[in-house]
């Protein structure tokens, strides 16, 4: 065939970063979080804070809500009853909200976090992290902790505090990096009858970007105030 009469080399075309985080920022959640899913460099891009301050605050309702509250079902794994939703909203129920959750979120943690949420009980949440205990401490003491983010789906899981007497009356506190930490979270257990001294407080610390428990300490108490304000806030 005459080389002036061959079929012409097909020809890729690729669209502009910018231009893609055009086209997401005015589609819809489920839309976005697909596009995240494709690359690495189109999920940075995602995750930008300007482009999320942009799709959470457009005028007339962001695509993603800016914030809500909703409750983390947990269910036991060994009951042959189906698990409930993963999350039930509480407030900021808008349609942009509902959609997110129903349509995004509780399909996503079904999928990927069903097993998670079966083996383990609430323990408390802040900033969007949760922190889960095993339901049966007696197995795998090695995880009884995980730090979970719903939206990543990233888990880190610890022991029980090493340096802690075994007491009933433990209090958690988990910090986040909005709390200016300068890691992803730090947890923080206190135990408020390990100590022969009423005027002191076992804790144990442990960091996010170490992932192990750092040595334990005291903390003199001597008002007795720390220990009645924890106590309060079980």
């Amino acid at each position: 065939m005459p080389e002036d009469l061959e079929s012409p080399a097909a020809v890729e075309w690729t669209l502009p970063a910018d231009l893609l985080l055009e086209i997401i920022a005015r589609s819809d959640t489920r839309t976005l979080v697909r596009c995240a899913a494709t690359s690495r460099v189109l999920r940075r891009d995602i995750l930008d804070p300007s482009f999320i301050h942009r799709v959470t605050r457009r005028e007339g309702g962001g695509i993603v809500p800016q914030r809500f509250l909703a409750c983390l079902n947990t269910h036991d794994d060994t009951n042959p009853a189906p698990a409930p939703p993963p999350l039930s909203l509480v407030c900021s129920i808008t349609a942009a909200t509902m959609l997110f959750v129903d349509d995004h979120m509780s399909p996503y943690m079904s999928r990927f976090a069903d097993d998670l949420l079966g083996e383990r009980i609430l323990v408390m949440s802040r900033g969007g992290l949760v922190l889960l205990r095993r339901r049966y401490a007696s197995e795998k003491p090695s995880s009884s902790f995980c730090v979970y983010d719903p939206f990543t789906d990233h888990r880190t899981f610890f022991s029980n505090p090493p340096g802690l007497d075994s007491a009933k009356s433990r209090r958690y506190h988990l910090l986040t990096s909005a709390d200016g930490i300068g890691c992803s979270f730090l947890l923080l257990v206190a135990n408020l009858d390990g100590s022969n001294n009423r005027h002191t407080i076992q804790v144990q610390t442990v960091r996010s970007t170490f992932g192990i428990w750092a040595p334990a300490g005291m903390i003199h108490d001597s008002s007795g105030f720390l220990k009645k304000e924890m106590r309060q806030d079980a």
